[in-house]
């Protein structure tokens, strides 16, 4: 009976991490206009640079996120994590937002940065938020 509580213990303990909310403070928003030269190859031109506090949870075993600015606050609804880079660090979501808008996230956690690309009157643009810090929760 003992083996199997401790064994029980250390599937709990190592289970954890799987249900923790990820969040990410974040403290500046670049936005960058996507054009294609005339090579087909992408050029970023930036248009602004501020100052943003904004907050993102990952929650419900990576299958959804919440963004919050002082403005508004988006949800996002995901398949989980599409994919995960453990080379880059990178986490990348294929994601629809609460208005039926669709958006590819990638959580660059070598960078510290948060980009999504956006397409709004067929032109492309980069968002990347500057990470501040990161936390897990239980």
């Amino acid at each position: 009976m003992k083996k199997y509580t401790l064994l029980l213990a250390l599937i709990l303990m190592c289970a954890q991490p799987l249900f923790a909310q990820v969040s990410f403070s974040c403290d500046t928003r670049t936005l960058f206009r996507v054009d294609l030269d005339s090579l087909n190859e992408r050029t970023f031109n930036k248009i602004y640079s501020t100052p943003e506090n904004s907050f993102f949870q990952v929650k419900n075993e990576y299958k959804m996120f919440v963004h919050t600015t002082e403005e508004m606050t988006s949800a996002y609804y995901a398949n989980g994590v599409n994919s995960y880079d453990s080379t880059e660090g990178v986490w990348t979501f294929e994601a629809i937002s609460d208005v039926g808008n669709k958006y590819t996230y990638y959580f660059d956690l070598t960078r510290n940065i948060i980009r999504t690309f956006m397409v709004q009157d067929n032109v492309t643009y980069l968002v990347v938020f500057n990470i501040k810090k990161s936390m897990v929760t239980e």
